[in-house]
């Protein structure tokens, strides 16, 4: 009985869908699906009952799931205090994201104050940080308030003022105005993040709200979204205190005057998990990162 079959067992059992669950775990459906097989044989009992294409836990498997769960969680806790004890005298931070950009000039002012840190970073879309397994693989997560739950997590809010803003070519009708409102925007084309990032679902659901279904001609990462919009393609929506770091030359910002009411979702914190004992480097980055934004 392998670990790695015992964490697919779980996320399948949480998930009861086998495509999900193996989108989530970045492996194949037909691996998953021979993963339980292969541990069902082992054990000599089948834990799941397939119905109608979805798959429910059976007795045997809730029993199962428990003790899995359990076994897991003192996996992931031991894990967490070596790694800890190993990392506490040494100068490493490794950062998980779910915005491509409002981050950098907090980590680039960070890095030239503390040239001796080492920092490793990767974006993620939100949906993938809902397991503790991968939520341990990482000193810090930064992302909205409130978006991401787990009973092993302690967390501080950076800022909740934020305002909407629309990112436009310079040579757009209303780059030169000092306010837009949303429905002003119904008829534009639009370049979001990728789908299954919040950002993508919030800017969605203010269009909607505002009476229109966006346009939008593209979902992608950062950097083709910045050739995207320099070549006059599409506008695209950043925040006030994203923006400044953003890294479109040319573009002109200008503020989205009605979505007031939605400051609160454009609020980020800052995540760590709480069986950790955090490094003393680690412990300067958080302070850090407090101070940063209280500050402006």
């Amino acid at each position: 009985m392998e670990l790695s079959q015992l964490r697919y067992f779980k996320a399948l059992a949480e998930n009861g869908n086998m495509t999900k669950t193996a989108e989530q775990l970045f492996i194949s459906p037909s691996s998953l699906s021979l993963a339980m097989t292969r541990l069902e044989k082992e054990l000599g009992t089948t834990l799941f009952d397939r119905i109608k294409g979805r798959i429910y836990l059976n007795d045997c498997g809730r029993v199962f799931l428990t003790a899995v769960t359990e076994g897991l969680d003192k996996i992931d806790c031991g894990g967490v205090t070596a790694k800890s004890i190993g990392s506490v005298m040494g100068k490493h931070i490794s950062i998980a994201t779910t915005n491509q950009t409002l981050w950098n000039g907090m980590i680039a002012d960070f890095i030239k104050k503390y040239p001796e840190v080492h920092i490793s970073h990767q974006d993620y879309k939100l949906d993938q940080l809902e397991y503790d397994s991968l939520l341990t693989k990482y000193d810090f997560i930064l992302t909205g308030e409130g978006r991401i739950q787990s009973k092993n997590l302690d967390s501080t809010l950076l800022f909740a003022n934020n305002d909407l803003m629309v990112m436009l070519h310079p040579d757009h009708p209303l780059s030169g105005k000092r306010s837009i409102r949303l429905e002003e925007l119904k008829d534009e084309r639009f370049i979001f993040p990728p789908s299954g990032f919040g950002l993508n679902t919030f800017y969605r659901k203010i269009c909607h709200e505002a009476g229109f279904e966006p346009n939008v001609v593209a979902e992608c990462g950062y950097v083709l979204m910045s050739y995207l919009h320099q070549q006059g393609i599409g506008i695209l929506f950043t925040s006030r205190r994203g923006s400044p770091y953003d890294v479109f030359e040319g573009s002109v910002i200008v503020k989205v005057e009605d979505v007031t009411l939605y400051q609160s979702l454009l609020s980020q914190a800052i995540y760590w998990d709480k069986r950790r004992r955090l490094s003393s480097t680690a412990l300067l980055f958080r302070d850090f990162a407090s101070k940063y934004f209280s500050e402006r």
